[in-house]
């Protein structure tokens, strides 16, 4: 074991003293064997948690260069609305993508809100109507990035009134004594 082996056993046939150690040894060496392979395991996800890391950080570089490229296509063929679209989720997806989970102040989080709720209302034929007031001293917390988009979005797809084909979303954040 000293030497980093841990698939050995010693007999334990014995009933005395010796036995009890003997026993106790082999579930030291079982449990020190376990802890190393958790080890090994945990490194193995690590490395991969890593790569999956740079994936994310080339595929949203990736994206936005061709999104980029498709603005300067609108732009030539005098697109001017499509371009501010693409101009928009480009921007939205600099923000977001590959970000998703840390820690944002809550005014990048409307911003990116805004954004996004320009793209489908140009999508919808300006259907969507949208107030958002956030109080001064609630912008500045820190809030998970993406912790709206999900909500805005179903509020969307999900919340058109059939009678009028409308969506009307309000978003609000007051300061309430120390909440």
């Amino acid at each position: 074991m000293e030497t980093g082996r841990f698939d050995i056993s010693l007999p334990t046939v014995r009933k005395d003293e010796m036995g009890q150690i003997f026993e106790r040894f082999n579930k030291m060496v079982m449990r020190l064997k376990n802890v190393f392979d958790k080890s090994i395991e945990d490194e193995k996800q690590k490395r991969q948690l890593e790569i999956s890391a740079l994936q994310y950080q080339i595929n949203p570089h990736f994206l936005s260069n061709v999104l980029t490229s498709i603005r300067s296509l609108t732009l030539l063929e005098n697109a001017p609305q499509s371009s501010e679209m693409l101009n928009t989720l480009t921007k939205l997806l600099k923000s977001t993508i590959g970000h998703a989970g840390t820690l944002i102040p809550v005014s990048e989080e409307i911003e990116n809100i805004r954004k996004l709720l320009y793209i489908q209302n140009v999508c919808h034929k300006n259907n969507i109507d949208y107030h958002i007031h956030i109080c001064d001293e609630v912008n500045r917390y820190l809030i998970p990035n993406l912790l709206l988009q999900p909500i805005v979005e179903n509020a969307i797809f999900y919340g058109v009134d059939p009678e009028t084909d409308r969506v009307s979303i309000n978003i609000n954040a007051i300061m309430k004594e120390e909440n």
